[in-house]
Parts: structure tokens; C-alpha cells; sequence
């Protein structure tokens, strides 16, 4: 009865934990088979792949820009583990609204809005950065 308790208190314990407001990722290359229950849609899962892999779970305002060589594709040299074709990888994590924020607001309301102000100037450097560089590549 025990090792029951235990194991139940595991599990809640890992369902209470993705509620927080962290951004994960991850890349695979190679063979990947994964098997499943996505809770927010209640439905199960069955995937093979064989190739670039990425699992993202993450929040508003992100983002992934991968740039593979389109000549030879990505792969794997089995006697060095190297990986080739990769031109670029780039993940951005801009700012977020959280339950931090909250929590902010209630302590220091004018810091909160200091933190949404710059936000807004976070997003607006970003814009002038990509015209910038779509402007280069015309």
C-alpha cells in the first residue's frame, strides 16, 4: 500500500510541474518512435520518424529559424557522429506574460508597467531588425 501512495504522490507531482512557464526544446536525428497521450486534445498518439526531429513545447513569442542545405539535406556521419547540412539553427524566446507578471502587478504596479513598456520596445527593435535584413537580401 505503500509503494501505491508513493507512486500516486509521483504522479501528481508530474502533473502539477508543467504548469509553469518555462520554454523546452529539443532536436533528434536518427530513427525516433514515440508513443503517447496528448492531454490537451485527449487523443493518443503513434509517430515513427526517421530524420531531423523537433519537439518544442514552449509559449507565446517564440520562435525557430533552421536553415538545412538544400542541395544535400541533413545527415549523420556514422564513424565521427558529426552532423552535416545544417546551415543555421536559431531558437528566440522574446518576453512573455506569466503568472510572474501577475504577481509583479500586485507588488509593483509600475515596474509591471515598465516591464509591458518594454516589451513593447523589445518587439519594435525585433521588427526594425527583420526590415533590415529583408531590406539586404532585395
Amino acid at each position: 500500500m505503500k509503494k501505491i501512495i508513493i507512486a500516486l504522490a509521483v504522479i501528481a507531482a508530474t502533473l502539477l510541474l508543467p504548469g509553469c512557464s518555462h520554454n523546452t526544446g529539443a532536436f533528434t536525428l536518427g530513427t525516433r518512435i514515440n508513443a503517447g497521450l496528448d492531454p490537451q486534445n485527449a487523443t493518443a498518439n503513434l509517430s515513427y520518424t526517421d530524420g531531423l526531429n523537433v519537439v518544442d513545447v514552449s509559449r507565446e513569442n517564440t520562435s525557430w529559424d533552421i536553415e538545412i542545405d538544400a542541395d544535400n539535406g541533413v545527415s549523420v556521419d556514422d564513424s565521427t557522429g558529426t552532423v552535416k547540412g545544417v546551415k543555421r539553427l536559431r531558437r528566440d524566446v522574446g518576453p512573455q506574460i506569466t503568472g510572474y507578471l501577475v504577481d509583479l502587478a500586485a507588488k509593483d504596479p509600475e515596474m509591471a508597467k515598465t516591464y509591458v513598456k518594454s516589451m513593447k520596445l523589445y518587439w519594435q527593435y525585433r521588427l526594425e531588425k527583420l526590415r533590415e535584413a529583408d531590406s539586404r537580401t532585395e
